[in-house]
Formats: structure tokens, C-alpha cells, sequence
């Protein structure tokens, strides 16, 4: 019985007239090099497993087989429907299919859970988007905490386009692509063109630079505080000439007015400073 049902379910339909469901195509496709290797396989043994279809026809399991059809011309293909009608029902599947199929690493899962919870897809903007997630719901299918998520929604914000693609492949991890996203667009692209070692590089100087930053212990580097020191000493003993010019009574009237707390005032009470430790003790 089990066996006629699927039968049924069952058709031969044109690769050009399938519909790939905007979920399916978040998750990265193969690499180059595998694509063709199941090109060939595909091409000498058949297409083992039919492309899998929502109650709606859209596919939901099959794309990378798909594209290895394309490879060597073939024009049609098994489908099977798997009768799930609800958007909810249908990305839950897609996910458990592609987490248990495929060994994504959790920036890739990152990425694949913002655009989740964006209502992104992976292919044609032009297409429908999908029904977001909230960033709580899409973390937990992906099994990738909500702040991976969010540096992955912010590589997709503010990355360029390769930069984003990277992080889609595993090439570069989304902790690293979120910090470099930060910087201008020529610059992402320069460092992506030196590799991902220099992508990494960038990432781990300017959070240093955010955590602490940098100190220089070199004469050079301490020569604006020598010279601010220098100026605030000169400013004093100026303070000081004014202060001896003045008349006696002056004087004192001035010291009485002063803040008791003033940095002028501490200075001119030092003992060291021109005898002045009686008169003040006097004024004040």
C-alpha cells in the first residue's frame, strides 16, 4: 500500500519549470569540484533520489542535484511530493535535512539563522521572501547562540557581498567577518583578495584596538605629557611672579578667597616655593 502511495507521489517534470523553495536556497551550495563529481555520477548511474517537492511543487530537498542535472543536460527529473503545505512545517524540515546532511560549521549555521530570522533567501531577491523567524526561534533550529546570529545579520548589513559569501562557504568565521564589516567597503574588499588569514589578521587588531587602546611607553610617546607637565609648572611659577608683585594685604585677601582645594593653592602653600609657607600660614 505504502509503496503505491509513493508511486503516485511520483513525477517526471522538466528542470526548467521547478521552483526552488526561497528557504532551501539560504543553505550554501556544494563546492565547484563536488558539484561536478555528482555531475558525473548522476550522468553514469541516473538520479538515485528524486528531487523532493512541498504540497505547493516548490522544491525543498534536491537543489545541488538539481544543478548537477544542468551540468551534463539533463532535462528532466524524478520528484516526489511530500505533502507538507505549512511554512513552518516546511523550514523545520528543510533545517533537520541540511543540519544532519550537511557538515556546516556554526558561522555557516549563523548566517543561515539570520537570514531566517530576516526572512531572507540565498538566491534571486526578486523571488518571494520567507516568513521570518524570531531571532530566539532561529538560533535555537540552528543550534548557534542569538549573538552569532546577530554578528551574522550585521555581516549581512554592512559586509560586501563577497564578504558575506565567504562566511555562506566557511571560509571566514562570522565572528571575525562581523568585526571587518565595520570598515570601509574598499578595505573588506582589499583584505578578502589577500585571503582569509588577512581577514583574520584585521578582525583580531581592531579589537584590540577597541579592548585597549594602544599605549606608547617610548620617550616619543611620552613626550606630549613631558610637555603638558612643562606648561603647567611654567603657568605656576607665572602665577607665582603676579602673586609677589601684589601688596601685602592683597596678598592675603587673595589666598582667603582662593578654594581651599585649588591646585594653586597647594602649590604656593609648599615650602619649596620662594619661602612662601609663612606668609600663607599667616593669610590663611
Amino acid at each position: 500500500m505504502e509503496q503505491q502511495q509513493t508511486q503516485s507521489n511520483t513525477k517526471r517534470l522538466l528542470i526548467e519549470n521547478v521552483e526552488i523553495h526561497p528557504a532551501t536556497a539560504i543553505f550554501p551550495m556544494m563546492e565547484e569540484a563536488e558539484l561536478k563529481e555528482l555531475a558525473e555520477d548522476i550522468k553514469k548511474n541516473g538520479l538515485k533520489t528524486p528531487i523532493e517537492l512541498a504540497g505547493d511543487g516548490r522544491v525543498i530537498d534536491g537543489r545541488n542535484r538539481i544543478e548537477a542535472c544542468k551540468l551534463v543536460n539533463i532535462l528532466t527529473i524524478e520528484t516526489v511530493n511530500s505533502w507538507l503545505n505549512t511554512e513552518e512545517a516546511i523550514i523545520r524540515y528543510i533545517i533537520s535535512l541540511n543540519l544532519h546532511r550537511r557538515h556546516l560549521t556554526e558561522s555557516q549555521r549563523a548566517d543561515v539563522a539570520a537570514r531566517l530570522a530576516s526572512g531572507q533567501h540565498g538566491g534571486d531577491r526578486s523571488k518571494a521572501s520567507i516568513e521570518a523567524l524570531t531571532q530566539e526561534k532561529a538560533a535555537q533550529q540552528l543550534s548557534v547562540s542569538e549573538s552569532s546570529l546577530q554578528r551574522a545579520k550585521y555581516v549581512q548589513t554592512h559586509g560586501v557581498p563577497e564578504l558575506q559569501d565567504a562566511v555562506k562557504k566557511g571560509e571566514v568565521k562570522v565572528a571575525a567577518a562581523a568585526v571587518v564589516a565595520s570598515a570601509p567597503p574598499e578595505e573588506q574588499m582589499d583584505l578578502l583578495t589577500q585571503g582569509k588569514e588577512a581577514v583574520k589578521a584585521k578582525a583580531k587588531e581592531i579589537r584590540t584596538k577597541i579592548a585597549k587602546p594602544a599605549t606608547d611607553t617610548t620617550d616619543k610617546g611620552r613626550q606630549p605629557e613631558k610637555q603638558s607637565r612643562k606648561q603647567h609648572e611654567k603657568l605656576l611659577k607665572k602665577i607665582l611672579q603676579i602673586y609677589e608683585t601684589l601688596p601685602e594685604e592683597f596678598r592675603k585677601r587673595v589666598v582667603k578667597e582662593l578654594a581651599e582645594k585649588s591646585p594653586v593653592v597647594e602649590w604656593l602653600r609648599s615650602p619649596n616655593k620662594a619661602g612662601k609657607s609663612a606668609e600663607l600660614s599667616e593669610a590663611t
